[in-house]
């Protein structure tokens, strides 16, 4: 299945509120692609609830035969997309005129932004033969974000996952057991477990394209020329132009308090602002609890 490089899926992961849904969208401005979105996410709807059972859904090659016929159908745009609120996200024509051109002509290429997928991202890659870009985010700066939003996380999502825990948080599993209450800490501990995961399958599939995101918002236009090449896409003037124009200076720098998935921003001011919501003794606990991994991309410049 999508053996073909110009017929390939595109994964875009990390933790959320680690930049997904910028780096999402700004490759499907390509004409050659396509935005899905967060299939592993409970709420999507487009894969069947007896299947997401938790948030960050562990699916290896032994347990995920009952995801291959209808994550298959996603990515060749065979399903209708769910109402929200009443409100149809598509119309189901335009879903046909994609799964024809993909038959027909091999495009658009699905690009599939999940960080709920994080946990699934070897197997996903493996069967279904993606390419993967691995975002990384600055722990404090995940941390702050999740603040600002006020999304808490539940750790029974991880210890309600025997295989999870058995092959991979184990080492964790006296603090998931007993989490922190401050939020600062808590969203630590999640950022050590998604990364030690991720680092550890892109350390295993050298294929896998790694960015930290605060080199992508620094220089984004160089930035996104290498991500297009490396998934063997046209980097376009109109593409570029897209680009500028969701990560210009002139916009706001955090999203609207109504739409915390807005990605017109401030992309370079963006990734500093958890130095003034953060206080010093904040920085110095999230740095301890995620320097087993977190050093692997900072150093102490970047604290």
């Amino acid at each position: 299945m999508f053996t073909d490089r110009s017929t390939r899926p595109i994964l875009v992961t990390a933790s959320h509120r680690a930049g997904t849904t910028w780096i999402g969208k700004m490759i499907a401005q390509s004409f050659l692609t396509y935005y899905i979105g967060e299939v592993f996410h409970p709420g999507n709807l487009l894969l069947s609830t007896n299947l997401l059972t938790h948030w960050y859904e562990y699916v290896t090659a032994e347990t995920g035969d009952a995801f291959v016929q209808p994550l298959g159908r996603i990515l060749a745009f065979d399903f209708a997309w769910p109402d929200r609120n009443g409100i149809p996200r598509m119309l189901p024509s335009r879903l046909v005129v994609l799964r024809r051109t993909r038959r027909w002509l091999g495009f658009p290429r699905p690009v599939i932004k999940d960080p709920i997928a994080a946990m699934s991202a070897e197997w996903l890659a493996e069967t279904f033969k993606m390419d993967v870009i691995c975002l990384v985010r600055h722990p404090a700066a995940f941390v702050a974000s999740l603040m600002r939003v006020g999304w808490r996380f539940d750790f029974n999502q991880f210890l309600g996952q025997p295989r999870l825990m058995d092959e991979w948080l184990g080492a964790f599993a006296p603090q998931l057991e007993n989490p922190p209450t401050g939020e600062a800490e808590e969203g630590a501990l999640l950022w050590l477990c998604i990364y030690h995961v991720l680092m550890t399958y892109a350390d295993r599939h050298r294929e896998w394209m790694v960015w930290r995101l605060q080199d992508i918002a620094r220089e984004p236009v160089s930035a996104f020329g290498q991500i297009f090449t490396g998934l063997d896409l046209p980097y376009t003037a109109r593409v570029k132009r897209a680009i500028v124009r969701y990560s210009s200076s002139t916009n706001p720098v955090e999203a609207p308090a109504d739409d915390p998935h807005s990605i017109r921003r401030d992309s370079r001011a963006l990734q500093t602002t958890w130095r003034s919501v953060l206080t010093p003794r904040e920085i110095a606990s999230i740095r301890r609890t995620t320097e087993p991994v977190a050093h692997r991309f900072y150093s102490d410049l970047d604290w």
